[in-house]
């Protein structure tokens, strides 16, 4: 009996079920049968996907959503051609967005049609100048085509097109801190952290930027030795070392950093936050942001008003010692939980008001 009553209740609730959608839309139908095709998507299932795909457009032939993520479906499973086939005609829409252009390059690219990618991208900036992924995937066309400065060029171009891309900062920030002009790694990288936080490339930036500050700065005895974050620095200590006339990176980053080392006898996350905050303190106190406003040292401000700039240090070079960072982590986790509250409630805003790149000093 109790069989048969559950039987029967399924069988109302399926009845309900299609009844309930026999009475959409044909384009509310649609949606229902996207958000399916996403969660396989999702899952791997590309190929499952696809079918219901096939049925979005059926019901909706005239959003271009449906062939476009049809074509993801199928770059995602290489076949590069069938993504071709759905993509091109879509280029020709004036309501399209400019993944629709992205994902179209990215499938000449994989099908070695190089220049055609290229074109397709630039077709797309001329539509949507304000794209950062856009100019983001020339600078990848390039990098491994080993034209660095090209690609940098892009990457850049990418951070004044759209200061809040984050993938513009991770590329260029890459190319920075296997350079000699470590400086501007460092501050694209964390720049990059701020606007892109829970990611695996997050940790990777905190890897790259840790290890950036631990291979730079060495002690032998009671001396220093500085491996240097940029070429041709002085290597004055003083406060009076730091000129404003001149090139930030040679002239004012180095120097007050430099500055800001001089009571440190090792490296470790506990003396490197201190370096951070005293070269924070010194920048505000010389008066250096008016003449270099640099968004992410603003931001770090905020971080230090509200009382988290310790829990933010350790938070942003956590992967540079990740033994020492779950020491900290384990001895100050209400600390670390009233950042990350305040963290998820205060994000770092870049605009067209306040974007930084490296050619404005």
């Amino acid at each position: 009996m109790k069989k048969n009553l559950t039987s029967t209740v399924l069988l109302l609730v399926l009845i309900f079920q299609n009844s309930v959608y026999a009475q959409l839309t044909n384009k509310e139908k649609a949606v229902a049968q996207l958000e399916e095709a996403v969660r396989l998507m999702d899952q791997g299932l590309h190929k499952d996907a696809i079918r219901f795909l096939e049925q979005c457009r059926k019901l909706d032939q005239n959003n271009y959503f449906f062939p476009y993520e049809m074509g993801y479906a199928y770059y995602e499973l290489k076949n590069y051609n069938k993504t071709r086939e759905l993509l091109e005609p879509l280029i020709l829409r004036k309501d399209i967005n400019e993944m629709v252009f992205q994902l179209l390059g990215n499938t000449y690219d994989m099908l070695g049609k190089k220049e055609k990618a290229i074109q397709t991208y630039r077709s797309g900036i001329k539509r949507f100048p304000q794209s950062g992924r856009l100019y983001v995937e020339l600078g990848i066309l390039e990098f491994n085509r080993k034209k660095i400065s090209d690609a940098l060029y892009y990457f850049e171009k990418g951070i004044k097109a759209e200061p809040d891309y984050p993938s513009s900062y991770f590329h260029s920030a890459q190319i920075y801190l296997r350079s000699d002009l470590k400086v501007w790694g460092l501050i694209y990288g964390e720049m990059f952290m701020n606007l892109e936080r829970t990611t695996d490339r997050n940790q990777e930036m905190s890897r790259y930027i840790g290890a950036t500050y631990y291979n730079q700065i060495e002690f032998s005895g009671d001396s220093l030795v500085f491996g240097g974050l940029c070429s041709e620095v002085s290597m004055q200590t003083g406060k009076d070392s730091v000129n404003k006339n001149f090139e930030f990176d040679r002239q004012v980053y180095q120097p007050l950093l430099l500055y800001s080392l001089k009571d440190i006898k090792e490296i470790n996350l506990h003396t490197l936050h201190i370096l951070r905050s005293q070269f924070l303190e010194n920048y505000f106190e010389m008066d250096l942001d008016e003449e270099y406003p640099i968004v992410l040292f603003t931001y770090q401000k905020k971080v230090k008003e509200a009382g988290h700039l310790e829990a933010y240090n350790y938070w942003t070079l956590r992967e540079g010692n990740p033994m020492e960072f779950e020491e900290w982590r384990q001895s100050n986790l209400e600390k670390l939980n009233r950042f990350i509250e305040w963290y998820a409630a205060n994000p770092m805003i870049v605009n067209q008001r306040n974007l930084f790149f490296r050619s404005q000093f």
